[in-house]
């Protein structure tokens, strides 16, 4: 199904008079509104089949449209087309009864991860929290997981929490595959540029002695974070760390896992001081970007103190999960 977009032409009002709501605008006011950006064709496809033959045209720009969230805030000139995702199956929230993990179908809303009972008891609520924080109650009743995975903002907290978990991206290109997020969003502008389509954001259940934590630098509660992060941490049987996964954001262009912490940590048995002794060891950028919330400098000293929070804060709910 495809709409056309078709100029109206406003009639005169007798005596060859204009309507006055047609009459030109003074200069300073007749920019057109960056929020509508003008599509040459909207297409509704009922298949994945017919949506990736859509985006892989190469003579028309193509993209997909799930929420619109991002595509209407900030519209690129050179997109002609878009592809409506609505109709097609990719809207379900899945739990895998064998071994509890979670499928998340690329058009869920945010706010269905908010009020989901299955998410919300996932991994301490790590996703459902995530989901919450990133973004105003009507922004989630339109945004959508496929979405957050394709802008890759890196101080999306829900984001950070996929990143967390060890989260892995199923997409089409038309065939399937699946990687882990973090390779993915590396190669994602080069994916996305050749037509692949997003359909489902999985993830294993944690263990059972996992703790979860995302937490937060931002001038306001309900403002941007400056510096926004997540953990998993799990315990093995001497208390020691078993595994940890930590992600960033707002030190560079996309959020990061942070390798080298989840490294030291690895078999050593945990206290304040051990937490505290591997992030001193951490290697950090040498530079961070800028912007009218906070300076560069400012968010590299202030990563160490926000990483040692969310590990102590993580660690301490695995002991209480243990």
């Amino acid at each position: 199904m495809c709409y056309h977009a078709t100029a109206v032409e406003v009639p005169s009002w007798g005596f060859g008079t204009l309507c006055p709501l047609s009459q030109p605008r003074p200069r300073s006011t007749a920019r057109r509104c960056p929020m509508v950006p003008k599509f040459r064709e909207v297409h509704r496809p009922q298949s994945l089949d017919e949506a990736l033959a859509l985006l892989a045209r190469p003579d028309v720009r193509t993209v997909p449209l799930a929420g619109g969230t991002a595509l209407l805030a900030h519209p690129d000139p050179r997109v002609e087309a878009v592809v409506d995702l609505q109709d097609l199956p990719l809207a379900d929230i899945r739990v895998e009864e064998a071994h509890g993990g979670l499928g998340l179908g690329a058009m869920v809303r945010l706010q269905a991860l908010v009020e989901d009972d299955a998410v919300r008891a996932f991994a301490g609520g790590l996703i459902a929290q995530g989901a919450r924080e990133s973004a105003p109650l009507l922004t989630r009743n339109r945004a959508t997981v496929g979405g957050c995975v394709a802008v890759a903002d890196p101080l999306d907290p829900l984001l950070l929490a996929l990143l967390a978990l060890r989260a892995r991206v199923r997409y089409r290109t038309p065939d399937p595959r699946e990687q882990p997020l973090d390779q993915f969003l590396e190669e994602r502008e080069e994916l996305l540029g050749k037509g692949a389509l997003i359909t489902e954001v999985v993830m294993a259940q944690p263990g059972k002695w996992t703790g979860t934590a995302l937490l937060k630098v931002a001038r306001t509660p309900s403002d941007r974070p400056i510096l926004c992060g997540a953990a998993c941490l799990s315990l093995d049987r001497s208390d020691a760390c078993q595994s940890v996964t930590v992600a960033m954001g707002g030190l560079g262009a996309r959020p990061a896992r942070l390798h080298g912490i989840e490294a030291l940590l690895a078999g050593v048995p945990l206290s304040e001081e051990a937490i505290a002794d591997a992030v001193g060891r951490i290697r950090w950028p040498e530079a961070a970007p800028s912007d009218v919330r906070a300076s560069g400098q400012y968010r590299l000293e202030v990563a160490p103190v926000l990483l040692r929070r969310l590990l102590w804060t993580a660690w301490h709910r695995a002991v209480r999960a243990a």
